[in-house]
């Protein structure tokens, strides 16, 4: 249904390039123009959008080059200290804006777009890539957290299915007893699994769900508190689940979905974007919202990749077209999310998507209000510091420990006090 969409929409742009500010190079290029991009992931979450643009664009071409996620931060760091003008946008994770913009890795386009991205962009997603009150790239996809559940293994355990109203959202204590209760009648393998189990990314809001901190605090966000009392609470529950056998150890994360598609666990704490992955897989699902801690304030993820411009690019107009027409129009938006199972940030498509989404699939009533409703009331940034990938990092190590039986509380003081020494370093 997307795609149709998007055939039917995308129209040819005007492929002059206006007059932008001073700073911008390239404004006087008249001839073709190649620009490349630096990506990650999938090639064809951007593939349509490029292709899209280069049919309207005859003088103004895309070529796409594919990073793999885990290297491209030492790869865009290489060459962007080697000043290296070969390439014109890069992807750009939110949560490592501030460290790549305090760099110089990033051009600021508020000047440029700024006006024009605040008629059309979720103001959540503009939010996580400024740093220092200035725009440092085009946030192109968001997401927020759901809770998937199998209809047909909560039936036959007389369990009814948890609310997809965001009003009427479950409690983590709640879920905790009806997925044991699940798995003890059906003798499932698990009661719940978490797709991305293992990053900051999915535990934040679960940690400050129970009254923890975002992480990082101070006035350069590189003071670390992750060792309070609501910390060691939430991540000994989580741990917990692990080792009573409610939750798969030892599994891949990258695994969950098919544990879920085999019947193997009744709930999948997963982003909306599987929604989409799991409708190719023709199983019926319901979804739900993303649980909260008992009395606690109810908070889901967001954010997701964006595109800047880097600073040494020969034509940085061009790309600012590219941008404007991906984030500021219909056309571009749909373009963007026809390959891309994640959220629009663009306002101008985020609910067609998602209404797309509601209506392949039965049980999905009152998911596009679900998703409209997180991305802007209980959205959750993970923390802007330039030590963000040396606090993620460290996270990451102490979460997979809690997971095989390290004691939270003990392993998050030795988080604590490995963070302060790592940013200390940090000017």
């Amino acid at each position: 249904m997307l795609k149709r969409l998007v055939t039917a929409t995308v129209m040819t742009v005007a492929t002059a390039v206006p007059a932008l500010a001073q700073q911008i190079t390239g404004a006087g290029d008249t001839g073709p123009v190649t620009l490349h991009y630096v990506s990650c992931c999938k090639a064809t979450y951007f593939g349509p959008a490029i292709e899209a643009w280069s049919a309207a664009h005859p003088d103004i071409k895309i070529e796409q080059e594919v990073i793999p996620f885990a290297q491209l931060n030492d790869v865009i760091e290489a060459r962007m200290r080697s000043k290296d003008d070969s390439f014109d946008m890069l992807i750009v994770d939110p949560p490592r804006t501030a460290s790549q913009a305090a760099r110089g890795f990033l051009t600021d386009l508020g000047p440029i777009l700024g006006a024009d991205l605040e008629k059309t962009t979720n103001p959540e997603s503009l939010k996580a890539v400024t740093y220092g009150d200035k725009l440092y790239a085009v946030p192109v996809f968001n997401s927020t957290q759901i809770l998937i559940y199998n209809p047909e293994l909560l039936e036959k355990a007389g369990v009814a299915p948890p609310s997809i109203d965001p009003d009427k959202r479950i409690t983590w204590q709640a879920l905790t007893a009806e997925a044991k209760e699940i798995k003890e009648k059906l003798s499932l393998d698990y009661g719940i699994a978490f797709s991305q189990g293992h990053t900051f990314y999915q535990l934040q809001p679960i940690v400050m769900s129970a009254g923890g901190s975002i992480g990082l605090e101070g006035p350069n966000m590189l003071t670390p508190n992750v060792n309070g009392a609501a910390w060691k609470t939430a991540m000994a529950w989580y741990g917990g689940l692990y080792a009573d056998g409610l939750a798969p150890r030892g599994v891949p994360f990258t695994q969950m979905d098919s544990i879920f598609l085999a019947g193997q666990t009744p709930f999948l704490a997963t982003t909306s974007d599987r929604v989409r992955e799991l409708q190719k897989q023709g199983k019926t699902f319901g979804v739900a919202a993303f649980p909260m801690w008992e009395g606690g304030t109810p908070y889901t993820p967001c954010d997701s990749f964006a595109i800047g411009v880097n600073p040494y690019s020969k034509h940085q107009a061009q790309a600012v077209e590219f941008l404007k027409w991906l984030a500021t129009t219909e056309e571009g938006g749909l373009a963007a999310a026809a390959e891309s199972p994640n959220v629009p940030a663009n306002l101008l498509v985020m609910n067609k998507v998602s209404q797309a989404m509601q209506s392949a699939s039965p049980n999905l009533d009152g998911l596009t209000e679900l998703i409209e409703h997180e991305v802007s009331t209980t959205c959750v940034h993970r923390p802007a510091s330039v030590g963000y990938i040396q606090f993620e990092t460290e996270f990451l190590q102490a979460n997979m420990d809690i997971i095989n039986g390290t004691d939270a509380a003990a392993r998050l003081d030795q988080a604590q006090s490995q963070l302060q020494t790592t940013l200390s370093r940090i000017r």
